[in-house]
């Protein structure tokens, strides 16, 4: 299990010669993760995990705020043999968009929409045995 959670105080320092204001566009004031893992389950591994971005401002004056965006991510695996592994992702469990932006103008989505990825695995170290 592991948990995370970070602060910021992002600011521009020096004058400011546009007079437009201090804050830093787009710089994340509070993120907070959690995740579970689950590991040799018998043949079967797994993880879980969400990531919260809160509010951040989209003006250097902080007239114009994001909103806070939460993600999940989902694993779930399966060991065919002790060097293969097929594990499906899915991303953004739960749907969210978002839509964030670095300036007041332009946009970019943070979060995209559910998807699913299959892998297969080998370590290299039973790659060579």
């Amino acid at each position: 299990m592991t948990a995370d959670f970070a602060l910021s105080h992002a600011r521009f320092t020096g004058p400011d010669p546009d007079g437009a204001g201090h804050h830093i566009p787009g710089a994340v004031e509070k993120v907070a993760s959690f995740g579970v893992t689950v590991a040799d389950y018998g043949p079967w591994f797994g993880h879980f995990q969400v990531r919260h971005f809160g509010p951040r401002p989209l003006t250097k004056d902080d007239a114009q705020r994001s909103k806070a965006t939460t993600l999940a991510h989902l694993r779930v695996g399966y060991k065919v043999m002790p060097s293969v592994r097929v594990a499906l992702d899915v991303f953004n469990v739960f749907d969210t968009e978002r839509a964030t932006s670095t300036t007041s103008t332009s946009h970019a989505w943070l979060g995209r929409r559910r998807g699913k990825t299959f892998t297969s695995t080998r370590s290299s170290r039973e790659a060579f045995a």
